[in-house]
């Protein structure tokens, strides 16, 4: 915590005083001029940094397992899944395994919670990377939440948007844990875009489309 205090605190003043600079200045008007001519083309290039950078995050940090009760109840439920199953047989003694949001009832042992996320947790368990699903869904999330902004307000906004998706702290943590935030954003942001492109050009496609995205969110 110490050296990255002091990082901060040695990094800022330079950062100021460089972008005070005629070159800096120059630099980053080219770099942000090319950025925005080639909008969709700079919004793939940060969605694959920032999944590497959440691949990280997930491996380095979080040392991949589920850290709190909801995380570990998903996960939990998609390991049953994977397994090819809908619940689990009971503990024989069901009152020492008792932890909230997982239930036993009539002989079966399942979480509590909608079966969206970890059907979707349970295909990358069943392919041995379950770590990877949520760093996956929120690249896939710069990328929605990129063509929504644009559709909406120009290529501009778009970028922007994909920008401060990207540097949100609380997104990169959930995208590399084993909750279900991203997933929601991910069909919220996509029903979303294609509601707006159902509304721009009205067709039976498009809404059912939006459809599908809002029942992924289950």
């Amino acid at each position: 915590r110490g050296l990255g205090l002091a990082g901060v605190l040695l990094g800022v003043p330079l950062l100021i005083r460089a972008s005070r600079s005629a070159t800096f200045a120059r630099t980053f008007g080219r770099a942000s001029a090319f950025a925005f001519r080639h909008a969709s083309m700079t919004a793939g290039g940060l969605a694959v940094v920032w999944f590497a950078i959440a691949v990280a995050v997930a491996y380095f940090v979080h040392k991949p397992y589920p850290h709190i009760s909801d995380g570990f109840c998903y996960y939990f439920q998609a390991k049953i899944f994977a397994g090819k199953a809908l619940f689990a047989p009971a503990p024989p003694l069901p009152e020492f395994f008792q932890f909230e949001w997982i239930a036993v009832h009539q002989g079966r042992w399942f979480s509590i919670f909608p079966p969206g996320w970890p059907l979707l947790l349970a295909a990358g368990i069943s392919l041995g990377v379950p770590v990877l699903v949520n760093p996956v869904l929120g690249a896939l999330c710069v990328l929605v939440v990129f063509h929504l902004a644009k559709t909406l307000y120009g290529s501009r906004q778009g970028l922007l948007s994909a920008l401060f998706c990207c540097l949100s702290p609380f997104f990169l943590f959930m995208s590399s844990e084993f909750m279900s935030h991203t997933a929601a954003l991910l069909f919220t942001s996509l029903s979303t875009l294609c509601l707006v492109k159902a509304a721009a050009r009205p067709s039976g496609m498009g809404l059912f489309a939006a459809g599908r995205g809002g029942a992924g969110m289950a």
